[in-house]
């Protein structure tokens, strides 16, 4: 299983989309230097920014553009390219089972995305301390209730990137790559502004993350953990099918 994941990461790093991906994790040094010069177009209110609240924001926002979501849903639509190429038929003749290589494209699709939302806070916590602590923007670091929802957030913003990524893994089996990206640009779009529906909001899965405005106050954490738990079965179903359609190819 091991030499199957280290195969598959070596697949991404030969993949060009990969650069996008460490190109958006220096993003946040970007606004910090913007940040730190304090550019007459930027309107930011003093104090704006934490050690806890910087790395968030900027991870959610970005999130929120769907380009991270979308890159890392093309990356992991490597099943039905394979498919198409021929390239996985090499590897069932070496009598790889079928479900390994589903468990390791899994097992790959979750590390990378963990490794990504890692490096993104690493550069973002360097970030902060580099541009922006010491600044009238920087304010004082608190673990409050409003930081734990933050981060709480912004966790379940990773299990969205991940749903997409392994949903991505499925609809490659019968879609193209651009007929791929187009749905997901679609369904980030659409989830977003479902979200901001007052009669379904709570609901949606994520819409903890698109719309935050629309929770009550107390209902944060029940609401986060019905979100999560549908993100989480929705993940595994996932799997299970792709797993189920494959096998049977």
């Amino acid at each position: 299983m091991q030499r199957l994941v280290t195969a598959e990461y070596y697949k991404l790093w030969k993949n060009k989309g990969i650069y996008t991906i460490f190109a958006l994790s220096c993003m946040p040094i970007l606004f910090g230097l913007l940040v730190s010069l304090k550019l007459n177009g930027l309107t930011i209110s003093e104090g704006a920014f934490d050690l806890i609240s910087f790395p968030n924001n900027m991870w959610q926002f970005f999130i929120g553009t769907s380009l991270p979501i979308i890159i890392l849903s093309y990356l992991s639509a490597s099943l039905g390219r394979e498919l198409k190429n021929g390239t996985l038929t090499y590897q069932l003749t070496r009598t790889v089972s079928r479900k390994k290589i589903i468990i390791s494209k899994v097992l790959t699709i979750l590390s990378f995305n963990l490794f990504y939302f890692i490096l993104f806070f690493v550069v973002s916590f360097v970030t902060y301390i580099l541009f922006i602590q010491g600044t009238v923007y920087s304010g004082v670091t608190q673990f409050d209730a409003v930081s734990r929802e933050t981060i709480l957030t912004s966790l379940l913003a990773l299990v969205i990137q991940i749903t997409f990524c392994l949903l991505s893994l499925l609809f490659s089996l019968k879609v193209s790559t651009i007929g791929l990206v187009s749905i997901v640009f679609v369904a980030t779009s659409l989830l977003s502004m479902v979200s901001n529906i007052k009669s379904v909001s709570l609901y949606v899965p994520g819409s903890i993350f698109y719309a935050p405005h629309m929770i009550g106050d107390g209902r944060f954490l029940l609401v986060w953990v019905v979100q999560l738990t549908i993100l989480m079965l929705l993940s595994v179903f996932t799997i299970f099918i792709v797993n189920h359609k494959f096998v049977k190819k």
